[in-house]
């Protein structure tokens, strides 16, 4: 297949366990960027939350909050948004109240906490690096729920956080049935993350790809989670990482080599070669 598109989730995928990006990755993207691919970050992250190293001139468009927009860095704009109503996050944050779920928001390209979550988040993420992250970009606050009610704003995403992994995975079965207004995916094996029904990467990568004029046929997409899975199905050329979970595995055309050995390097090596002439 002719590659126009390479879309790549970022934890666990393009970046190692470490939150550090392999250089062979940084490599294999500069090359492609070079023989004309667009190169597209795709996140559960806002941009603002996007690693400093990855905001370089020859990438353009993020996909941003699980699809909740693609972010055109030359412009300083979205292309589209998809946020949550503000009835729709009130509605949420009582869901989550009820089962005292700690949780999360992304507001305005920011991520807010209240300070009695925030504190709880050192129980519940056991992966240092991961916990390190999520700390270093949440803003904590007195209340999130009285941010949002203040001026009845909308939501970009809600994160909930699980201490009983059976209760995160009884939810993920049931609640896209309770709650078809949103969007239920997963990104690491605490959350669950809640996006509008219509923010998803995978239609995120099919409206990037059409105003590119070509399709999703002509993409080439990485990911490790569940929130990836759409992506990877809807691109030409879905790749999963070795460390991704079971179900992101079967829904992949190819299973890359883990994160922690530039998975993504070596999958745009094997499937684009001419990239790399000396190892012709």
């Amino acid at each position: 297949m002719s590659v126009k598109l390479i879309a790549f989730d970022l934890d666990g995928t393009f970046l190692n366990s470490q939150k550090e990006i392999p250089p062979e990755n940084m490599t294999a993207i500069q090359l492609a960027s070079d023989a004309g691919i667009y190169i597209v970050p795709a996140s559960g992250r806002v941009y603002t939350g996007m690693p400093d190293a990855l905001k370089l001139p020859f990438i353009r468009y993020y996909i941003v909050g699980n699809g909740l927009a693609v972010y055109d860095s030359h412009e300083n704009r979205d292309l589209f948004s998809y946020e949550i109503s503000y009835e729709n996050a009130i509605q949420m944050f009582e869901f989550a109240d009820s089962l005292n779920l700690p949780y999360d928001i992304y507001m305005n390209n920011k991520a807010y906490i209240s300070y009695e979550h925030f504190e709880r988040l050192g129980s519940i993420i056991k992966d240092p690096y991961i916990l390190k992250f999520y700390r270093s970009i949440r803003l904590p606050i007195p209340d999130v729920r009285a941010l949002v009610e203040k001026d009845h704003s909308k939501v970009q995403k809600i994160q909930l956080y699980f201490e009983d992994p059976a209760l995160r995975l009884e939810l993920l079965n049931t609640m896209p049935a309770q709650f078809p207004e949103f969007n239920i995916t997963s990104s690491i094996p605490y959350n669950i993350e809640v996006n509008s029904a219509l923010a998803d990467k995978a239609n995120a990568l099919d409206i990037l790809c059409r105003q590119l004029g070509f399709t999703t046929a002509e993409a080439m997409a990485f990911g490790d989670g569940i929130n990836d899975i759409g992506m990877i199905r809807t691109a030409g050329l879905g790749i999963a990482m070795e460390n991704a979970e079971a179900e992101v595995k079967a829904s992949a055309n190819y299973v890359t080599t883990h994160c922690n050995d530039a998975g993504v390097a070596h999958a745009i090596a094997h499937f684009v070669p001419s990239l790399y002439p000396s190892k012709k």
